[in-house]
């Protein structure tokens, strides 16, 4: 079995949880082959652990970058809070 595992990256509280849910999977399904998409800093935390990070990986934008761009631009805006999850992937259509 194959899995994407999409990490928040603001903080890293979400990539320790992400990679304790990864432990029980593993445990749960010793076959299953998970990939992960994050930003910085969860990105750095994941090779760390050892994590096989998915080939675009490293165009996958930090959330404190889109966080910021957010704030500074404001949410209310519409299609504001659309606009910053799809900024999330850097990714050329």
């Amino acid at each position: 079995m194959k899995l994407l595992y999409v990490s928040g990256s603001l903080g890293l509280g979400h990539v320790t949880r992400g990679l304790a849910i990864a432990r029980a999977l593993r445990r749960r399904s010793p076959g299953i082959d998970i990939w992960w998409l994050a930003g910085e800093p969860a990105r750095s935390m994941l090779q760390q652990a050892g994590e096989q990070l998915h080939p675009q990986a490293s165009e996958y934008r930090s959330d404190t970058l889109v966080a910021e761009s957010v704030a500074r631009d404001g949410l209310g805006h519409p299609g504001a809070a659309s606009r910053a999850r799809t900024a999330m992937l850097a990714i050329p259509a």
